[in-house]
């Protein structure tokens, strides 16, 4: 979903405390007009970005269900590729495949090799948060602290699995990735 900017929801069921604390956080901490409880931020959506998030739920399911068939088709697809470790899924759990991320050893040559057949790729976590600049002067803020979590950083791409991708593009994708 977009809204025309940054934005997003939470939605809460009957926790009228959690309503009111994340209520609090996104209004820049303040629980009144002139009282400020707890450091926060403004994630306040405007009028415009509100209406147009609100259109686009009725969508929501549909995008849904069509990236977790995309999603299906690509593990299917994908699963006995020696190239490329799957995301795994916990049993019971509906993913909403936002991305769809990959780990591959030769990510350089994964991405030419891809981009030479016309599909497109992202890196969406290039750096892991120990290694962001607000952190430098922290203990924990230095290469090597999270070896794995640099590994995966260094390995991971997603491809395309958007709502709109049809069939013949979803099996353009199998057929490049199946080809590296």
């Amino acid at each position: 979903m977009a809204v025309g900017g940054d934005g997003g929801a939470i939605l809460v069921n009957e926790d009228e405390d959690l309503l009111q604390r994340i209520s609090t956080f996104i209004n820049h901490g303040r629980s009144d007009k002139y009282r400020n409880d707890i450091l926060g931020t403004n994630f306040r959506l405007s009028e415009i970005q509100c209406g147009i998030g609100r259109s686009q739920l009725k969508h929501l399911d549909s995008w849904v269900k069509r990236r977790n068939e995309i999603a299906e088709k690509y593990l299917i697809s994908f699963t006995n590729n020696p190239n490329i470790i799957l995301p795994s899924i916990r049993p019971g759990a509906t993913h909403a495949w936002h991305q769809f991320v990959l780990r591959v050893k030769d990510r350089k040559s994964f991405i030419e090799h891809l981009n030479n057949h016309n599909i497109s790729t992202g890196i969406h976590y290039p750096i892991p948060c120990h290694l962001q600049p607000v952190f430098t002067d922290h203990p924990q803020g230095k290469e090597g602290t999270f070896t794995f979590t640099e590994r995966l950083c260094n390995e991971i791409v997603s491809i395309p699995v958007f709502p709109l991708l049809t069939d013949d593009e979803v099996e353009r994708v199998i057929s490049a990735v199946s080809s590296f």
